[in-house]
């Protein structure tokens, strides 16, 4: 059969079984180094199937399915991660620190800058947000930013979200040092 063809770890079978064990140790590693995971994943995928016209018809079937069924639980698992770094990270130190104080309250309780930097400064919570999940699934247009088309997340991620994440860059400025200075405009 042409998938025993050929010497002992160069057959066809050899490399799937080889690719596919590859495959399984990076998703080990993501239970240690998610990061990393995520980068190795798109390369060890299109090793998978780099050989697929020397494959029977019905195991390149299979090898796609499982390669496309790879990439599905990678953006599931990115897009969880993601939102779970947002709701943890961003949304709920927006909620109850930020936007309860003023300026983005009528109330007494004041924000202090050294807060507001923190979150919104270069370095601060926002900015770890977007440089961490969302830099590489992005571009700058004349516009502002939007989704890298490439991206495989592109249409599976929130055009709401991006956008707070535009305005905050294009709205304020942050001067670190000893006189910290805020610019609106």
């Amino acid at each position: 059969h042409v998938l025993l063809e050929g010497a002992e770890g160069q057959r066809p079978i050899d490399t799937v079984l080889f690719d596919l064990n590859a495959i399984r140790d990076n998703l080990r590693l993501g239970a240690t180094n998610p990061a990393q995971s995520t980068a190795l994943l798109p390369q060890l995928l299109s090793n998978l199937t780099r050989n697929n016209s020397r494959l029977p018809p019905l195991v390149r079937e299979f090898v796609n399915d499982a390669e496309s069924d790879f990439r599905s639980e990678a953006s599931d698992a990115t897009l969880a991660e993601m939102n779970r770094a947002l709701t943890n990270d961003v949304t709920f130190t927006c909620r109850e620190v930020i936007t309860a104080s003023f300026p983005f309250a009528n109330t007494a309780r004041h924000l202090p800058a050294p807060t507001f930097g923190q979150f919104f400064g270069p370095g601060g919570a926002m900015d770890q947000y977007f440089n961490t999940y969302l830099a590489s699934h992005v571009i700058r247009t004349d516009s502002g930013l939007s989704y890298d088309p490439n991206s495989p997340l592109a249409d599976r991620l929130s055009v709401a979200t991006l956008r707070q994440f535009d305005r905050k860059g294009h709205h304020l400025i942050i001067k670190r040092g000893k006189n910290a200075i805020l610019h609106f405009y």
